[in-house]
């Protein structure tokens, strides 16, 4: 099984000289960072919707093999809130499409203040298309329950294994993959070895299971997800 390790984003002003060369343009940043990750999360696609023109030329500057995760527009999840949505998901998938095989998981992160409604999470898993490897985070812990799972399981959508303080770590593979995201008790510090070792052991559980597993590091400060994606690496090749 393969497991694709990187970070939530590669354009940080502040990862110059600590993981960019200096020197290093910024139409060169994508393909610095394929050459030392096999994948990326693009979470400016939260913000706002990339052009067609985004996507291909992202494509076409990292090598075979590389994946893109995608964070679906917060239209979906935060301003509609999984209610009539079809026109925007429609939209995001036709444009993230354009990534061909290099198309990763989807990720649909959903708002703190949404409880859980299964009737609403049902409608929603039921508009979303069968062919695409896609992953929910929920950041309200009422989600977190047995029916949640078992929905999750019937339409093979991943539970997003979340690492981030004040919230409960829930090792749960709902899907025929496994999709973390490493948040950090807070964004502005670094996970330790131990911690990172930790992690590791999760990961070749899943991976003897049978799962593809997706790692990205989301605390972006100092780069300190960078550091921590190399050693996870390391650790899981037994360096």
């Amino acid at each position: 099984m393969a497991c694709f390790i990187g970070t939530s984003g590669w354009y940080y002003p502040h990862w110059i000289e600590r993981f960019y060369p200096q020197e290093i343009l910024k139409k060169d940043l994508l393909a610095y960072f394929s050459s030392h990750f096999s994948t990326v999360e693009l979470n400016n696609s939260f913000y706002h919707l990339p052009r067609k023109e985004n996507f291909e030329n992202w494509y076409r500057k990292t090598p075979r093999g590389f994946v893109f995760s995608v964070k679906a527009s917060r239209t979906i999840t935060h301003y509609k809130r999984l209610v009539d949505t079809e026109e925007s998901l429609n939209l995001f998938l036709e444009r993230v499409l354009y990534l061909k095989e290099k198309l990763g998981p989807i990720l649909y992160q959903l708002p703190p203040s949404l409880e859980k409604d299964i009737d609403l999470l049902k409608h929603f898993l039921f508009s979303l298309p069968t062919h695409l490897r896609q992953t929910i985070e929920f950041r309200h812990s009422s989600w977190l329950d047995e029916e949640v799972f078992t929905l999750l399981q019937r339409f093979n959508i991943a539970y997003c294994i979340i690492s981030m303080g004040n919230f409960p770590v829930c090792l749960r593979a709902s899907a025929d993959f496994v999709y973390i995201r490493m948040h950090g008790a807070v964004r502005t510090i670094s996970y330790s070895e131990r911690e990172l070792k930790e992690w590791a052991g999760y990961i070749k559980k899943f991976l003897k299971e049978g799962k593809d597993v997706y790692v990205y590091f989301n605390n972006d400060y100092q780069g300190y997800a960078v550091e921590n994606a190399k050693t996870l690496k390391e650790l899981l090749e037994g360096r």
